[in-house]
């Protein structure tokens, strides 16, 4: 089954739970933000990487307006709801300034945790901060969203559509970032890895 979606594709990779601001500013997007918030609809935000909008992201409901410009802009925060992907694209869609299209969402895979994977995460994130509490991350896309800032990473974690997937990949990336945290503060040196 297939849903027809309003679509705002960013530079970003957000994922389910995960909130964000956006500053709203093109004509075309206000519009989108005015229409969700006055027929209460989600919208999706698909991946836009070298000019190309990816097949990929993740459906976002608005929380709420932060502030409200004299010029018409806005800030809001959203919130991920559900992955989808791309089954067919209208720019614009009809009568509107924004695209859309019909997506099929993907199993929802990351909103548990396993103990071990927990326990890499915290010993990542204190490895960034040592005052990192551990009350914070409460499933792996909650982990996804506080350690990994790779776009490309972030949206190969987000179409993964198996729980034992998902953890496995999401062990690996903690293993090699913990690797490279530690070698960072042995040496004093920023390492790149690919």
């Amino acid at each position: 089954m297939t849903q027809l979606l309003p679509f705002f594709p960013l530079g970003m990779v957000v994922f389910p739970g995960e909130k964000t601001q956006l500053h709203i500013f093109e004509p075309r997007y206000r519009q989108l933000v005015a229409d969700a918030r006055t027929h209460n609809f989600t919208f999706g935000i698909p991946l836009v990487k070298n000019n190309r909008m990816w097949e990929y992201g993740t459906e976002v409901k608005i929380n709420h307006v932060i502030r409200h410009y004299d010029t018409g802009e806005c800030d809001i925060e959203i919130e991920g709801v559900r992955v989808f992907h791309v089954q067919t694209l209208q720019n614009p869609l009809p009568d509107k300034l924004y695209a859309g299209g019909r997506v099929g969402f993907l199993q929802a895979v990351g909103h548990t945790r396993d103990a071990s994977t927990y326990e890499l995460f915290v010993r990542y994130m204190r490895l960034k901060d040592e005052s990192y509490s551990e009350s914070r991350a409460a499933s792996y896309y909650h982990m996804i969203s506080e350690a990994v800032t790779d776009v490309r990473q972030r949206m190969e974690l987000l179409v993964i559509d198996s729980e034992d997937g998902l953890r496995s990949e999401l062990r690996k990336l903690l293993l090699l970032l913990i690797g490279s945290a530690e070698a960072e503060k042995n040496t004093g040196q920023n390492f790149i890895y690919n």
